[in-house]
């Protein structure tokens, strides 16, 4: 988490703070330094990108990763100790995985699907997070009304 200078980066400070004071040095000192030639183990690689500034310490950086448990537990606690602002993971997580349906979808559905989804749904689950009023069950609704839809529409093809 240290710069090219060799100090702790100031934004990545509470996250090298929080680590310190964990219950379990071990555990951190294992989660620093264990393999991270796999892209769902890379953490202290993202940690040290972005200190050195090769990454932005932002919630864009992490929506441009690949979607691993790993990646989405670095952001967790980047969020959670204050060093990026606070979002809803469940909605953030919405989109890429939309993308996904969206790519096994003809494109003729896709962009209608997009599109429904875009206005309708993800709309109204912004509103609800800005409320603080989201739930498990609003996002996986949203999920499920997605997918009727694309079976819907693959019905009609048939």
């Amino acid at each position: 988490m240290s710069d090219a200078s060799g100090r702790i980066h100031p934004r990545l400070r509470p996250v090298f703070d929080t680590l310190l004071a964990a219950p379990r040095p071990q555990g951190t000192l294992y989660w620093l330094t264990r393999d991270s030639s796999r892209p769902d183990k890379a953490r202290p690689d993202i940690l040290r990108s972005m200190a050195l500034g090769e990454l932005d310490i932002s919630h864009a950086a992490f929506e441009a990763m690949p979607d691993h448990r790993a990646v989405r537990y670095l952001r967790d606690l980047l969020a959670g100790v204050g060093v990026l602002a606070p979002y809803h993971p469940g909605l953030e997580r919405i989109t890429p995985w939309l993308r996904g349906i969206l790519a096994w979808v003809p494109k003729q559905h896709a962009d209608l699907i997009e599109r429904f989804a875009r206005w309708q749904l993800l709309r109204r689950l912004r509103l609800l997070g800005g409320q603080d009023k989201i739930t498990r069950g609003s996002e996986q609704n949203a999920r499920a009304v997605i997918l009727s839809t694309v079976r819907f529409l693959a019905w009609l093809e048939t």
